[in-house]
């Protein structure tokens, strides 16, 4: 904004473009949820979690800062039924215990990651999708 109304580039907006982005970069590759991420302050903001689904296979939520675009193209749409079945599975585990739970959650975990593998082989081409092993 500053570059627009002014029409120059000065090079201390150049410096905080770049620590703005570093800022952001670690934040989305950092594996943590801060509670001072920007995904807390602006809604549609990307976090480390949104980010971390992205690598598991590179086929999904390419957006680095804005969900939006995401949503719009539809590359969310894995990431949108992972959080739902998160949800759900932890509604069904409120009542049982730590070790319950945390089996639970590292099944689900497998499974995603399956699937993150199958989608990276089908985008590759390369090999055959590996088939998709549910844990119970």
């Amino acid at each position: 904004l500053y570059c627009w109304y002014t029409r120059n580039l000065h090079i201390f907006t150049v410096y905080i473009w770049i620590t703005l982005r570093l800022f952001q970069a670690i934040d989305a590759h950092s594996g943590y949820d801060f509670p001072w991420s920007l995904q807390h302050i602006i809604p549609f903001w990307s976090g480390a979690e949104h980010h971390d689904f992205h690598h598991m296979a590179f086929t999904n939520n390419f957006s680095t800062s804005f969900r939006w675009c995401d949503r719009i193209f539809g590359t969310d749409d894995k990431y949108r039924d992972y959080r739902a079945r998160i949800s759900a599975q932890k509604a069904a585990m409120k009542n049982k215990s730590k070790s319950e739970r945390e089996e639970a959650e590292r099944n689900l975990i497998a499974e995603i990651e399956a699937e993150g593998l199958r989608a990276e082989a089908i985008a590759e081409g390369s090999t055959p999708a590996p088939k998709i092993v549910k844990v119970q």
